[in-house]
């Protein structure tokens, strides 16, 4: 595991000689804030309010500011790293203060609180995004599926143990939509054709 304290990101993350991050030039460093996301066929209807409010104040290009960052040992052994990053937009800011605490185990406990400011619109979302290596193709979770599930409907899903894989998350719709999402995961698993990677509980 490598940290770039001085931009507050996660450089490298190796399980079993397997690198589980991919790191591309272009994308901000990781864990991602994100409180925007592209808007959909949806948010463009109804007088293009949504949409149109995210654009005029600049929710796509947020200008990212790592306010601190250290790191610790505890008592227990446990190495604790704290950041807070200011993610600036035209009339308002959101401050996102997380504690990774990286166990003996190698596991590691992630805790975020973020804090708006400002004059901010309707948000689109609110939380982290990770790109991982792309061998980690194999998908499996515990949540409502095997479909794609949204809050307003999950009906037809159910709550179970479901495989698949990443590729395979992706709906071809014919208009731009939200397409894969899973409700109420309390586990995922991304692995490689070995079955190595990555498990994420909440």
């Amino acid at each position: 595991m490598q940290w770039n304290l001085k931009e507050g990101s996660l450089k490298s993350l190796v399980y079993g000689k397997q690198e589980m991050l991919s790191n591309p030039k272009d994308m901000p460093a990781q864990p991602i804030f994100q409180a925007f996301r592209a808007p959909i066929d949806n948010d463009k209807s109804f007088g293009n309010w949504l949409a149109k409010d995210w654009k005029n104040n600049g929710m796509d290009a947020p200008k990212y500011t790592v306010e601190s960052a250290d790191w610790k040992q505890n008592s227990e052994g446990n190495i604790v790293i704290n950041t807070v990053i200011r993610s600036s937009y035209i009339k308002g800011s959101i401050v996102s203060r997380a504690q990774f605490t990286v166990k003996k185990d190698e596991s590691i406990d992630v805790e975020y609180h973020f804090l708006p400011q400002g004059e901010l619109p309707e948000l689109p979302r609110l939380g982290i995004a990770m790109i991982f290596n792309k061998d980690l193709e194999q998908f499996s979770w515990y949540g409502y599926g095997p479909q794609e599930s949204y809050s307003d409907r999950k009906a037809s899903a159910q709550v179970g143990l479901w495989h698949s894989t990443v590729s395979d998350q992706l709906f071809d719709y014919p208009v731009p939509q939200e397409s894969g999402n899973k409700e109420e995961v309390q586990l995922l698993t991304l692995t490689n054709a070995k079955g190595k990677g990555i498990t994420v509980t909440a």
